[in-house]
């Protein structure tokens, strides 16, 4: 979720389309190429969602 927020945040700035990015695992020095798809980028946004609501009833949430 973090790749495809700073993606979104890039197009947003950007004004670009972000189709895919990478993640890199130090440990076994490897890239692994993400597709940023609408199903992902609808989880971003359903948590910004959530974030903006606790925030307007001033709260912060419970850690499981």
């Amino acid at each position: 979720m973090q790749l495809t927020c700073q993606a979104m945040c890039l197009e947003e700035m950007l004004g670009a389309s972000i189709s895919k990015g990478c993640i890199f695992y130090y440990a076994i020095r490897r890239r692994r190429q993400i597709e940023l798809t609408e199903d992902l980028r609808g989880q971003v946004r359903s948590a910004l969602e959530m974030m903006h609501d606790y925030a307007r009833r001033g709260r912060t949430p419970l850690v499981n």
